[in-house]
């Protein structure tokens, strides 16, 4: 009977050994796909009468262009928005350019985003969490009291429609990857 339980307690490490290897080998596999895909990578956006273009190179610029690209995107955005113009690009066409932007949060690890981030970007995830709980919901709810006029928790910047969308930006990030991005600021600093 002890023999037996021996047996299978070896049988047991020995599995686990294995899988730990496996899965070492998968992830080597995988960095090194992403590593082919990052330096391959080649994309250009028309969003209204700009053309966006993000080339591949090493995972830090790639991700400092997507970042940026979207910036841009959101700042396209807006400017059409305040002058109101006729011509302005439909809705639609500002959302599929953001959603093909974030459908590439998946190519950018945590600790090269929080790189590409400004200043604001990083202000806005130190506040989430030391003043609203670490939720990016009350965050956009006092941006949208403040818009309307109601009291509000805290002065962020003048631009009440860039914050929600940096806000939105780093949501996706965050749910793209599971994580919290506050990690990854502490140790950049």
């Amino acid at each position: 009977m002890f023999a037996r339980i021996e047996r299978f307690k070896r049988d047991i490490y020995y599995y686990e050994v294995a899988n730990k290897q496996n899965t070492e080998i998968c992830k080597m596999k995988k960095s090194e796909n992403l590593e082919n895909t990052v330096r391959g990578f080649h994309h250009t956006l028309q969003v209204g009468d700009r053309r966006i273009v993000i080339e591949g190179g090493d995972k830090a610029s790639l991700a400092k262009q997507i970042v940026d690209a979207l910036r841009e995107v959101y700042n396209i955005e807006q400017k059409e928005a305040d002058c109101k113009s006729p011509k302005a690009q439909p809705a639609e066409d500002y959302d599929s350019a953001k959603k093909m932007l974030y459908s590439y949060f998946s190519m950018i690890l945590p600790k090269y985003f929080v790189d590409a981030l400004v200043h604001e970007e990083k202000i806005l995830i130190t506040l989430r969490d030391e003043l609203y709980g670490g939720k990016w919901r009350r965050i956009e709810h006092d941006l949208e009291n403040r818009k309307k006029g109601r009291p509000y928790v805290f002065k962020l910047v003048n631009r009440i429609e860039a914050d929600i969308n940096r806000i939105e930006m780093l949501r996706t990030y965050e749910k793209t990857h599971h994580i919290n991005l506050r990690q990854y600021c502490q140790s950049s600093n």
